[in-house]
């Protein structure tokens, strides 16, 4: 781990235990993980814990992911922070409701560990200095 991605923190939002897990694995040795495992949690660490990034699932009890998403990027304190939904609903018109609420990006499952991996690192990316 490197010393920029120490202080990086990212928020799993997904109401199945073991998906958060499986993501905390892949990624938990990179990031700072904080995990919520509903719509309400979400919005609350969104805004008390300040992340760097949120991974978002759609489907959860209460208040969904494509909710959550917009009520998040229409709130000046968290409307900057990337979120990319990770979700089984992968139809066009689901990525492309995503995309309408202020998704950053898309991931469908089942999705490959490297891949979830390298797009933290793409959004983590930090530019060039000449």
């Amino acid at each position: 781990m490197t010393d920029s991605n120490q202080s990086k923190k990212v928020l799993i939002v997904d109401d199945d235990h073991r998906l958060r897990q499986i993501v905390c694995t892949t990624i938990g040795t990179e990031f700072q993980i904080v995990e919520a495992s509903n719509g309400p949690q979400a919005l609350t660490l969104a805004r008390s814990d300040d992340p760097d990034l949120i991974l978002l699932d759609v489907n959860m009890p209460g208040v969904d992911g494509f909710r959550v998403c917009r009520i998040l990027k229409n709130d000046p304190l968290t409307s900057q922070i990337p979120i990319v939904m990770l979700t089984g609903r992968g139809r066009r018109k689901d990525i492309q409701m995503g995309r309408d609420m202020g998704a950053n990006d898309y991931i469908v499952k089942p999705f490959s560990p490297l891949g979830l991996l390298n797009k933290v690192y793409e959004i983590f990316k930090e530019p060039v200095q000449p």
